[in-house]
């Protein structure tokens, strides 16, 4: 199995183009990494020292509680979307809010107010989405596929109105902070089920990279990749308008 050391990872971010300062939302398969010494504690660690006090470690923390009739507990519903994301959600210094679909956790003294839950809505206007690119947010995929993970793709499906999602309203029953029980609900953008379709964002993205719009490392013969909120969104947006399946395959 490969073994990553922190010199590794240092390149890896440094080949991202990670800065001080810096507001990044992690997607990581870590398994990619094979074995780390220190394991996810040390991939924190050293992002954390590319980004300083002043910077924001963002995960996603989605449980879909609510599609699955589940009760939410922000402080103990566990993510769906690795153990990196989990290993931060569990972190001492963590802010989760208390979205029931898809939440979101993270590290850093501005991390409450770009997470803030200000709305109903997963995605697209006042959603968590919209703070996060107006943080101008670096979002990196360590090890993840272009078709695998990128929440953000979404949001930006959102503010296209692509034809094959639909809003849906999900309704259910949340644990606060305060270990109070209360009602809550969520807006999700669905797949709206009238016409079948699957993720197909390889030439899009590809493209995206060749014209340096996307910064990548490659460790292990995997790629690591990193989109950049202000250099994305405009470009993504404006060619979804025009042609709603650039990044999807209608079957």
């Amino acid at each position: 199995m490969h073994q990553t050391t922190r010199l590794m990872l240092r390149d890896v971010f440094s080949d991202l183009g990670i800065v001080r300062g810096d507001v990044v939302c992690i997607h990581a398969f870590m398994p990619s990494f094979g074995i780390i010494e220190g394991g996810c504690e040390t991939l924190y660690e050293v992002l954390n020292s590319f980004i300083g006090p002043a910077g924001n470690i963002i995960v996603p923390t989605f449980t879909y509680s609510y599609r699955r009739n589940e009760i939410f507990d922000v402080r103990r519903s566990a993510s769906i979307n690795g153990i990196f994301s989990e290993h931060i959600r569990k972190h001492d210094s963590v802010y989760r809010n208390d979205d029931p679909l898809v939440s979101f956790a993270g590290i850093g003294k501005n991390v409450p107010e770009i997470i803030k839950r200000k709305s109903k809505n997963c995605f697209g206007r006042d959603s968590v989405f919209e703070s996060l690119f107006a943080a101008d947010t670096k979002f990196i995929g360590l090890g993840v596929g272009w078709d695998d993970g990128y929440s953000f793709m979404m949001h930006l499906e959102k503010l296209a109105d692509v034809p094959f999602r639909e809003d849906r309203t999900f309704v259910g029953e949340s644990i606060g902070k305060d270990g109070v029980k209360f009602v809550d609900e969520a807006v999700h953008f669905v797949r709206n089920g009238f016409r079948e379709y699957k993720r197909s964002r390889t030439n899009f993205c590809e493209s995206l990279l060749s014209d340096q719009k996307i910064n990548s490392s490659y460790l292990h013969g995997i790629g690591h990749f990193c989109f950049w909120s202000s250099k994305v969104e405009t470009e993504i947006v404006s060619s979804l308008v025009s042609n709603p399946w650039c990044m999807a395959q209608n079957i």
